[in-house]
């Protein structure tokens, strides 16, 4: 923190438009950055911890309240994953299914901070000791189900998230299915991401009656068990890649009141046309 400014101070002297990034900040980083930071730059390891997660951006919020001075400072993850330099079960357990859903819901509570977070940068996307979500070997690769989940979030790219009420009496990263939704620039498109982390299916009902145009059909991508084992555990493997691969269909659905059903241990996407 001692030298953030001088450091930031001749990033600026020897490029006027560069952006500056500070890593690992600290409660005095911005202050003492006095105007020449961009991005705050947490590294979010252990991203299943939902509570913990969302405790780190209000952090990073009340500084920028209190030390940006009106000034358009966002944060920017620029590492994260489930674990970090962890080699015993914990690592295995990255290349699972149940990881997949424990990822979905770190990129809910994204979306929830969309207009703080800006860059969000997964460490590692390939191999790292099975760390990666793209598995290469000799001759072969597969995907890894995690990989699958983010390609289906970055399908809200340039859209505009929303927000989700829910009758549910339980605090938010215990409602299950956890829901976040996005709206297209256009308003035409409306993507609404489900993570069902139990083994039951989950009824839910969306009441639209706030939109200006009714529901007329979409598609529906879910990633889950191809072999509805009901466990969390499984994985995909260079045998047998494509156990849990993302499936795309038609959704017939109309109206601005309808009823869906979420598969048990499943991320789905219902994409909307409005």
């Amino acid at each position: 923190d001692a030298s953030v400014k001088a450091f930031a101070e001749a990033m600026r002297q020897a490029d006027p438009s560069v952006k500056v990034l500070s890593s690992f900040p600290s409660a005095d980083t911005l202050a003492r950055g006095e105007g020449y930071l961009d991005y705050l730059c947490p590294h979010h390891y252990e991203c299943g911890d939902l509570e913990g997660k969302e405790k780190d951006l209000k952090f990073l919020q009340d500084q920028i309240n209190r030390y940006g001075k009106g000034r358009d400072i966002r944060v920017a993850v620029t590492e994260w994953n489930t674990t970090a330099g962890e080699f015993g079960l914990g690592r295995g357990m990255l290349q699972t299914l149940g990881n997949a859903l424990g990822c979905a819901r770190y990129h809910n509570l994204m979306q929830r901070y969309a207009d703080l977070i800006e860059i969000a940068i997964r460490s590692n996307l390939a191999d790292s000791f099975g760390s990666g979500v793209l598995l290469p070997g000799p001759g072969w690769m597969y995907f890894a189900p995690t990989f699958h989940a983010q390609k289906m979030y970055a399908r809200a790219a340039g859209t505009f998230p929303l927000r989700v009420e829910t009758v549910a009496n339980l605090p938010w990263h215990l409602q299950e299915p956890d829901l976040t939704a996005t709206l297209s620039e256009d308003e035409r498109t409306l993507r609404i991401y489900a993570v069902n982390s139990t083994a039951e299916t989950l009824p839910v009902t969306f009441d639209l009656s706030g939109f200006a145009r009714e529901v007329n059909n979409g598609r529906i991508i879910y990633i889950a068990d191809r072999d509805k084992s009901l466990s969390a555990e499984v994985m995909n493997t260079r045998d047998d890649p494509n156990r849990v691969a993302a499936v795309d269909r038609p959704l017939i659905v109309r109206g601005k009141k309808f009823l869906f059903s979420f598969e048990p241990l499943s991320v789905c996407l219902l994409e909307l046309r409005m």
